[in-house]
């Protein structure tokens, strides 16, 4: 899976810099070079007292233990780039993508609303649509909601609650489940819905109603604010990134992998066996 994220990872950092910009988001050269020098900043370490008299009646005087002179910034910073393989303009390129990503997840966060749109649901969440099919039709027929949704429901903060999951604002889950939520027409039973949590059984039991977001909400959606507006990007069909990793070159990338992970578990082994 490592070749997979890494190459979403990559969609994402261009996404960035691509967007950033746009949003009145920049980076200075300064910024770049002044986050390089505390990301390099050597430990700080607090010298270790000694003793100096030996007379034991006598009070001891603690005297500073010899600090070590930490290498030049320049010193450290070319060892970093000499371990990396990267030449310094490409290293620094990394640290900006890097800025530009925190101060955008900042401006994102910054600019959720504290009120929202909500509506209060109730819902049973499962692992498999057949069994959530066949909660939709027990709950349809007069079933218990507290009682199949103890034994059953998956999601751990309703199911003691007969499957009241309280007021949902949009950004707290997943956009698959917003759109079932606030799909929601009437105050029948519906589903199953299929989300990145499982599949939901849902009844809207009010709203929908703007309303006041209480704190653990509103730091659930702050939270998710950017990673949710990286999902609109990539469906913005105006945002366009070049995939150079084609499937048969990241399958080769795997290929050589694998072949340096055996070679070196071969070397492992015979260095254990001349022991």
């Amino acid at each position: 899976m490592l070749p997979t994220q890494i190459v979403f990872d990559w969609v994402d950092e261009e996404l960035v810099r691509q967007l950033a910009p746009k949003m009145g988001i920049t980076v200075t050269p300064e910024e770049v070079d002044a986050q390089l020098r505390k990301d390099l900043e050597p430990p700080v370490s607090t010298p270790e007292p000694t003793v100096g008299p030996a007379d034991p009646l006598a009070t001891p005087t603690p005297v500073p233990s010899p600090t070590p002179v930490p290498a030049p910034f320049e010193e450290r910073y070319r060892n970093l780039l000499n371990y990396s393989g990267l030449s310094d303009a490409e290293y620094r390129e990394q640290v900006r993508t890097r800025l530009l990503r925190e101060k955008l997840q900042e401006k994102l966060k910054a600019d959720v609303p504290t009120s929202a749109e909500q509506v209060h649901l109730r819902g049973v969440l499962l692992s498999q649509e057949s069994e959530a099919k066949d909660v939709l039709e027990q709950l349809r027929n007069g079933g218990s909601w507290e009682q199949i949704a103890s034994e059953k429901s998956l999601d751990s903060a309703s199911r003691d609650k007969a499957g009241d999951l309280g007021w949902v604002a949009r950004g707290i889950k997943d956009a698959d489940f917003d759109a079932a939520a606030f799909g929601l027409t009437g105050a029948g039973i519906e589903g199953p819905f299929s989300t990145r949590a499982g599949y939901w059984v849902l009844q809207r039991l009010e709203g929908p109603q703007v309303r006041p977001l209480d704190t653990e909400a509103l730091d659930a959606i702050k939270n998710n604010a950017f990673s949710r507006w990286l999902d609109d990007q990539k469906k913005n069909g105006q945002n366009v990134v070049e995939y150079r990793i084609t499937s048969d070159r990241q399958l080769w990338a795997q290929d050589r992998i694998d072949r340096e992970k055996a070679a070196q578990q071969r070397r492992l082994a015979q260095q254990s066996q001349s022991r």
